[in-house]
């Protein structure tokens, strides 16, 4: 008989498009469907704007109605009784929550339930680390309900997996780092090239300030001055658009920066890009990179969070400092002006994809963690979980 599974997310479909955290979650239902071994549900603390995501995999899933921000006090409040209520109706075996405030909110709604949670961590938050009043007693309430709850908790990436560890003070013997996979086939039948004369970059973010959209026009506008044929396509949407749209017209390279918009089928985005930007200022293991590698595309990307562990500077693109326009630009121009350096480390970053970033890769990973977390639960023994030949060590508190 198969294990039930309980996904709990913020939301599951904005603006038609799932995004990181949403996207790694689909895979996992569909994946862990596929299996018989688990059956998935789905709660998403707010309702999808557009068409139900959900349709397509065929599980049972709720949408409560909370229309607050993004904060775990306002969140909890609004949403911890109605989660703890779908779960005594379903009785899932495991709950696995992501991103922060709904992770602290399921925390909440699974004090005395008998029932494993499995925490993804899918990015570095300032707050974990920042000594502010308000982030320290932030700190303190989670630390208290990790305490009460004993969860697991999969990081993205090692430099997640370190950065949250101490300040909160979850033993390393409850980390586990399952990094992202992505959907490999979709993108490796892409030709390694456009086919056109003009260079074009290609970013996907959320248009706010801190993915560094603004660092990625002016490094552009730097090559252009350097009469470079070169142009950028932006997918994606958020507060700040109309700030990158003026700073574009403002460098003079409005006509070369096209704005895109949310797009659902990034292969499509791909086939129009010659090269990867990834300008970010905090991430943690972005799907863009590893859709871009997969895509045969190199990569230029800020040296943060878990991008080090998916591209090596210089083999499979370059790594620039965050913040550091020069030295974007300038990788930005090798790659422009080498068309032979393109396609040799586009080719190199497609291996790289099919070898370590595959959905099958970290669908088997998590559902191993799931059996470490049920075991844990019901277990005072140390023990070791095996996964796609990597041995994870879990130990109960």
């Amino acid at each position: 008989m198969a294990r039930r599974i309980l996904f709990v997310l913020p939301s599951f479909g904005r603006n038609g498009v799932l995004y990181g955290a949403e996207r790694i979650a689909a895979i996992l239902m569909r994946g862990v469907a596929e299996t018989g071994a688990w059956e998935p549900s789905l709660v998403a603390f707010r309702r999808p704007d557009r068409a139900n995501h959900v349709q397509g995999l065929d599980i049972r899933s709720e949408f409560l109605d909370y229309r607050g921000p993004d904060a775990e006090l306002r969140m909890t409040a609004a949403c911890s009784l109605a989660l703890r209520r779908i779960i005594a109706d379903r009785q899932p075996d495991v709950v696995h929550s992501h991103l922060w405030p709904v992770s602290f909110a399921a925390g909440v709604a699974l004090m005395g339930l008998p029932i494993p949670h499995v925490i993804h961590v899918h990015d570095q938050r300032p707050w974990v680390r920042s000594t502010a009043l308000r982030h320290s007693v932030r700190r303190f309430l989670h630390r208290f309900v990790f305490r009460v709850t004993r969860p697991c908790f999969v990081a993205c990436a090692d430099a997640v997996a370190r950065y949250m560890g101490e300040p909160l003070r979850i033993p390393a013997s409850r980390i586990v780092v399952v990094r992202n996979g992505i959907e490999i086939e979709r993108f490796c039948s892409l030709d390694m090239q456009t086919g056109q004369e003009l260079v074009t970059v290609g970013l996907a973010a959320r248009l706010v300030t801190e993915k560094g959209i603004d660092n990625a026009i002016r490094a552009c506008a730097k090559l252009r001055r350097d009469n470079l044929s070169i142009t950028m396509r932006v997918a994606g949407a958020g507060s700040d658009r109309g700030e990158f749209e003026h700073l574009a017209a403002d460098l003079g390279i409005r006509d070369r920066v096209e704005f895109c918009g949310e797009i659902s089928d990034m292969a499509s985005f791909f086939r129009q890009v010659d090269i990867a930007l990834m300008p970010s200022m905090a991430e943690g293991l972005p799907l863009f990179v590893l859709e871009a590698m997969a895509a045969g595309r190199p990569v230029v990307a800020t040296d943060i969070a878990g991008i080090p562990e998916a591209v090596t500077n210089g083999i499979e693109g370059f790594l620039v400092p965050a913040g550091d326009v020069d030295a974007m630009a300038d990788a930005l121009g090798r790659l422009a002006r080498g068309r032979e350096l393109r396609l040799e480390m586009g080719a190199r970053a497609r291996i790289r994809a099919r070898k370590d970033f595959s959905a099958e890769r970290m669908i088997s990973e998590c559902m191993a963690v799931y059996e470490a977390a049920l075991k844990a639960w019901n277990s005072p023994t140390d023990f070791r979980v095996e996964a796609c030949g990597r041995e994870v060590e879990c130990r109960s508190n």
